[in-house]
């Protein structure tokens, strides 16, 4: 495996130096060389980009173009390939160009990157541009993935394809085939710790399945379709007319929101408090030494699930990840609410499996739990003896 790294450049002395520049000058990434791939056609850069696997594109904006110091309609061609590759595909570019200033708007590094001809430190700015690329933590996760994918397939078809062929080439049969490995692929995916660990901040390979990384109990951004488990804030204006916010988490079942079969007129769902403001968080960042190890012991109570001196079932923990702080949710303070009445709110993450069918879990039994009067226990004792 090597990193791969096209050229789009249709000036051919000015490409011919750029691949020398980068092949002497890109170092290896995780032991990985560099393999350098050129094209003086933006057409066939298109071709290339759809057919082959690249790491990073190294795009001309076409300077030829420029008649008495003003662009042609030609002169963003390379825009307009950077246009159609983002519409198709995700890979790094760097916009290697005698007209930066087209590209401007486009610069997000280290996905999008921005280098002028004509500044004289060109030729360093390009090695750090196109190292920048490589180095980023995203080219080492998808290297990692794409061996991942590529080693499930491979077990897939000696293991059960090759042996059961007879049976999976029927036309009858042949949609099997499809289902089965992706669901291979699924499952693959269910210990992404140990896949990524070295990757992963917290998560030692020992501890997968033991201990998880708050981010693993959502999916960010959330789905495209409404589901249980939705993490919403509503921004509101208190009665200082300072912004507020609310947080909910929805309960309502997916299968309410499927698009083409909308049952969801109305949504249930459960208001949430910022662990911040609970008085056991208050009374452990207040607490002097000698009592911050009982205060801290109430927080991690509440984060456990099982809050000090409380009703039980009452309350569940959202650890804080990506934009969701952190969360106790509080199944008396749900609300019903027309599911139109969601558009007002933004969706943060989506609660993931199994985390979510946890929380549900413990709604229902916190709403259809079952009363009694308490068992006269010195009664029995007496009994007994």
């Amino acid at each position: 495996m090597s990193w791969r790294i096209l050229v789009v450049e249709d000036e051919d002395d000015i490409r011919e130096q750029t691949v020398d520049l980068l092949s002497g000058s890109v170092p290896s990434v995780e032991g990985i060389p560099a393999d350098i791939r050129a094209t003086g056609s933006f057409d066939q850069a298109l071709h290339l980009l759809e057919s082959e696997p690249f790491d990073v594109v190294v795009l001309d904006i076409r300077d030829q173009s420029v008649v008495d110091g003003s662009p042609t309609d030609d002169a963003d061609s390379g825009l307009d390939v950077f246009r159609q590759v983002r519409s198709r595909i995700f890979v790094p570019i760097v916009f290697y160009t005698a007209l930066p200033e087209l590209a401007s708007d486009c610069g997000l590094p280290p996905f999008v990157q921005v280098v002028s001809k004509n500044t004289g430190d060109e030729v360093d700015a390009l090695r750090e541009a196109v190292n920048l690329a490589l180095h980023s933590t995203f080219q080492q996760l998808r290297a990692r993935f794409d061996q991942h994918i590529e080693h499930v397939k491979r077990d897939f078809m000696i293991d059960f394809v090759e042996q059961h062929w007879d049976e999976l080439h029927q036309e009858q049969r042949r949609s099997d085939v499809a289902h089965l490995l992706v669901r291979r692929l699924a499952a693959s995916l269910e210990g992404g710790a140990s896949l990524f660990a070295d990757l992963l901040e917290g998560t030692e390979p020992a501890e997968v399945g033991a201990l998880v990384h708050p981010m693993r109990y959502y999916i960010v951004p959330p789905l495209d379709d409404r589901r249980t488990g939705d993490v919403l804030v509503f921004h509101e204006v208190d009665a200082n007319g300072e912004p507020a916010e609310e947080w909910y988490v929805v309960l309502t079942p997916s299968c309410d929101f499927v698009p083409t079969r909308l049952k969801a007129d109305h949504t249930v769902m459960v208001a949430c408090d910022l662990l911040e403001d609970t008085k056991e968080y208050k009374e452990w960042s207040e607490a002097g030494d000698d009592g911050k190890e009982s205060a801290r012991k109430k927080v991690e109570s509440i984060m456990r699930n099982n809050r000090f001196k409380s009703q039980s079932e009452r309350f569940h923990f959202l650890p804080a990840a990506w934009d969701v702080p952190n969360l106790v949710v509080d199944f008396q303070r749900w609300r019903h609410i027309t599911t139109a009445t969601l558009d007002g709110a933004e969706r943060v993450a989506t609660i993931d499996s199994p985390f979510v069918e946890a929380l549900v879990s413990r709604f229902t039994r916190y709403f259809n739990r079952v009363g009694t009067p308490d068992l006269d226990v010195n009664v029995a004792i007496d009994r007994l003896t």
